[in-house]
């Protein structure tokens, strides 16, 4: 896929799981969530943007070679776990994908060492 992502934008491949995976394991904020935002699903981040913009940073910091964007906590080949009705979705090569920002990704499943 030749799309890259602008900011804190992530690009995740969704996985076809059959069943819905159901948040018993997750916190979601606030008490009264409709069920069918608590559904959940799972899929591969296959690209990711630059990082949100740190405001932080002067124009002297940034002449001394510092960052003004906060990297992405994600990377390429991560799984991960986000509610099925955030982002956008959309279908390229055969494959169907969503566009999240960073904060609607709820968990990074960590890789066996």
């Amino acid at each position: 896929m030749k799309i890259k992502p602008l900011a804190d934008r992530v690009i995740v491949e969704k996985i076809d799981e059959g069943d819905e995976i159901r948040s018993g394991g997750f916190a979601l904020p606030g008490s009264e969530i409709d069920e069918e935002r608590k559904k959940i699903t799972k899929g591969i981040v296959v690209a990711i943007g630059s990082g949100r913009r740190d405001e932080n940073v002067t124009e002297d910091e940034k002449k001394d070679g510092a960052t003004a964007f906060i990297p992405i906590e994600v990377s390429i080949g991560d799984t991960v776990y986000f509610v099925k009705y955030n982002g956008n979705d959309f279908h390229e090569d055969g494959k169907d994908y969503k566009i999240l920002d960073e904060v609607n990704i709820l968990a990074v499943v960590e890789k066996e060492k």
